[in-house]
């Protein structure tokens, strides 16, 4: 499952092509003022760059990190151990490198090692004149990593190198630079390179101008004697890269070199004289500062921390302590058998366990379960992780290539935690006893304190180890990732109504494309944004009826479909195709909510009832399916009353001509759609464009007299049959609501997902007739919540 690079029998790295140069992204001229230096990659491609550390070569793995800041926390974590560490952060070194001030305990405040363990760093952007005015630095990171001898080099397009590691996965690298003696060799010099003039920004983009003077022939001779020099650089650079030795950390028992190599007691600054002491064994495999602090520094209920921490060979099966931590540590959790030897020794004796990182790799070897090597593992401050016992969401800091393959968990051991970016294993947990473990960093202040409670829960495992219950997770299944959505828009609107689907609509077409989703839109409007060009990536201008939506769906093939961005006209074309099996058919999913939501509500009887069982009041209403039925219910309920068109919100006014005219102009479409429906709008197009200008209705009219869309309010029995006849001619059913004419309406809008998780918008003031909606400002605030 990892991408793993081994040497031939010559001790070469074999390459998958031939050699590719990526530019520096620094411009010449300030190639006098660094040394230039190359990052080599195992399959041949070469990043070239300019060296502001150590001037030594040497070799590792490859691997970035994609955190903002905390470069000096990144650099002294003993998990980097013989990697090259590429930080996707561009501006790297601009608040320095703190103190190396100890704490009571010994160790440094600021660090999470005792030096630097990465074999060299790689960055976009270091400024070598900047002077840092950060209150805690004490150094530059230039200075910093000359005198840890650690080599880094900037200027380097980290963006590509990224994409590409991430493409083919993390693999051995080499940096190469120059050594004073080497330049005197190849006849080369850092003094002479910054000798030669610097060249405009025109000239060094290789800009040509017609006009070629004195002036401008000189200067750009200069230029082209700065490329040739960096050229004798590039070639200089490549000899050696060629002459030194690849170096595989992966050979090697990484966690042997960075694990201390004594036993050493720690005891909690926290102390209470009446609470019992609790003595933690730590296994350092890499252990890093912060997790000392976090132990040490917090005040745990009803105990007080002391802290042995042994080397990760340390024979510890049989002795005595109240709890054992495992720590993290770098390299392939394989290596470590006595580790994992003497973990199993401590499970059966039933003494709680809690690991981190490393920890968690290695407690399920213990418990019988395999490791992998990632593709390019997750190194980052930002990583979302699912607890599978609350499906609740943590952001998580990690640094790892390693995993668990939890399908080979024994069956006491269940998935405690798991990444909702790849899906991989984040911890794991036994069934009844008080063992578990967390793959990312709780003591890293990600959330930045959401996970410290694992601390706590460890602590309480064993104060009540003797109190165990079971433990349970809940089924959790990922979101299914969709190629292509086709969008219903809302059909053709009236000036001022219903803008509120072409808003929301355009905004669900961005959020789709910013998820790499090809978006399919059917709207007749020409007139609207979602229809604009570069907004979906094609439009049918077509109705939104189910037989042309369904040729449409036949042709694109969508894996979802979004019905809920154009009011009650997308809705009802949803629910028939739904009815009609077209959606299972194509395998075509209605995103967002669900049909039986949407059929529920627009079922009066069904809406009520629903609204009864919480508490809720409800106007009186009733449901038609005809004009005398409308009529007796408007008796039974009691003048004024509210005549509603179901389905109607959003709807395409009648247009003028008989019931048949309307129908051929349907079957042209039709016609037009089944040879290819891409076709077909045209002639929609222009027939709506015409009606568009014929139409000029006053909309206070239309709600108060019923026009138009078919509701509005009665005060008698005539006007609910002139908006009845209006209605049912485009509508199966109407709503026969009591009048709340004078009532403040009051709208507030709630999205929540499907884990019932609930965050209120905004709540609005409807304004009647003309349903204006506004900021609730006539409201108190204390009547608003």
């Amino acid at each position: 499952m990892g991408v793993h690079h081994a040497l031939d029998d010559a001790g070469e790295m074999p390459h998958s092509g031939g050699q590719r140069a990526v530019a520096p992204i620094y411009p010449l001229d300030l190639a006098g003022r660094l040394r230039p230096a190359m990052l080599v990659l195992a399959d041949g491609t070469e990043f070239l760059g300019y060296s502001f550390g150590y001037p030594g070569s040497v070799g590792g793995e490859v691997v970035f990190n994609t955190g903002m800041v905390g470069y000096p926390e990144s650099l002294t974590d003993p998990s980097y151990e013989g990697q090259i560490l590429v930080l996707t952060y561009p501006l790297i070194g601009n608040y320095g490198v703190p103190s190396s001030e100890k704490d009571e305990h010994g160790l440094p405040k600021y660090f999470e090692g005792d030096r630097i363990y990465v074999r060299a760093l790689v960055v976009a952007d270091y400024d070598n004149a900047a002077v840092t005015a950060h209150f805690r630095a004490e150094n530059s990171l230039s200075a910093w990593m000359n005198t840890h001898k650690v080599p880094a080099i900037a200027g380097v397009d980290t963006r590509a190198l990224t994409k590409h590691l991430r493409e083919v996965g993390c693999m051995l690298g080499k940096i190469v630079v120059l050594s004073e003696e080497e330049e005197r060799r190849s006849g080369l010099s850092l003094s002479a390179l910054a000798a030669l003039p610097s060249a405009t920004a025109a000239e060094q983009r290789g800009e040509k101008d017609a006009t070629v003077t004195p002036d401008k022939a000189e200067a750009r001779l200069r230029v082209e004697r700065r490329q040739a020099a960096l050229t004798m650089w590039e070639e200089a650079i490549r000899n050696k890269a060629k002459n030194l030795p690849w170096e595989d950390p992966n050979k090697d028992n990484l966690v042997a070199l960075v694990s201390r190599k004594e036993v050493r007691v720690y005891k909690s600054t926290v102390v209470d004289p009446n609470l019992r002491d609790v003595l933690i064994l730590c296994v350092d495999c890499g252990m890093k500062y912060n997790i000392y602090r976090q132990l040490l520094h917090s005040k745990f209920e009803h105990c007080n921390i002391i802290l042995k921490v042994v080397p990760w060979d340390f024979d510890f099966g049989n002795d005595e302590f109240d709890g054992l931590f495992i720590s993290n540590g770098p390299g392939d959790p394989e290596r470590c058998e006595k580790t994992v030897a003497n973990i199993r020794r401590v499970m059966e004796r039933k003494i709680p366990i809690f690991g981190i990182c490393l920890g968690n790799q290695l407690l399920a070897l213990a418990a019988g379960a395999r490791t992998y090597k990632m593709k390019y593992g997750n190194r980052g401050m930002n990583q979302p992780v699912i607890d599978l016992r609350t499906s609740r969401c943590y952001i998580t800091p990690q640094n790892h290539g390693f995993a668990v393959d939890e399908s080979t968990l024994p069956r006491d051991f269940l998935p405690l935690f798991v990444n909702a970016n790849d899906r991989s294993n984040e911890g794991i947990i036994h069934r009844t006893l008080p063992f578990f473990s967390a793959q990312f960093h709780p003591e890293a202040s990600g959330g930045p304190t959401d996970t410290f409670y694992l601390f706590g829960d460890f602590i309480a495992s064993i104060m009540k180890a003797q109190t165990l219950k079971q433990v349970h997770t809940t089924p959790f299944s990922f979101p299914q990732k969709f190629q292509k959505v086709l969008l219903l828009g809302s059909g053709g609107l009236s000036i001022g109504q219903a803008g509120e689907f072409d808003y929301s609509g355009s905004q669900a077409i961005k959020a789709l494309k910013e998820q790499n989703i090809f978006v399919v839109v059917v709207n007749p409007n020409i007139a609207t944004v979602q229809t604009s060009q570069h907004m979906a990536d094609r439009v049918y201008f077509l109705p939104v009826t189910d037989e042309f939506v369904t040729k449409v769906i036949e042709k694109e093939m969508p894996d979802g479909i979004l019905c809920t961005f154009g009011g009650q006209t997308a809705l009802n074309c949803a629910v028939k195709l739904h009815e009609q099996g077209v959606l299972a058919k194509f395998g075509c999913k209605i995103l967002g909510s669900p049909i039986e939501a949407i059929i529920a509500t627009e079922d009066r009887k069904v809406f009520a009832a629903k609204l009864e069982e919480i508490g809720e009041k409800v106007a009186e209403s009733a449901a038609a399916t005809n004009t005398e039925e409308a009529v007796q219910a408007a008796k039974a309920i009691g003048y004024p009353v509210l005549i509603r068109a179901a389905f109607a919100l959003g709807q395409p006014k009648k247009r003028p001509g008989s019931e048949d005219e309307r129908r051929k102009g349907g079957a042209r479409s039709t016609r037009a759609m089944r040879g290819d429906p891409e076709k077909a709008h045209t002639e929609w197009m222009q027939t709506e464009t015409d009606e568009a200008t014929k139409e000029a209705v006053d909309d206070r009219e239309e709600c108060e007299e019923g026009r138009g869309l078919g509701s509005g309010f009665a005060e008698d029995e005539e006007t609910v049959r002139r908006i009845c006849k209006e209605a049912f001619s485009h509508s199966s059913q109407v709503f026969v609501d009591k009048s709340l004419k004078g009532w403040k309406e009051v709208e507030y809008e709630v999205v929540r997902d499907c884990k019932n998780n609930c965050i209120t918008v905004c709540n609005m003031e409807n304004l009647d007739p003309l349903d204006a909606v506004i900021p609730s400002l006539s409201l108190f605030v204390q009547r608003c919540l």
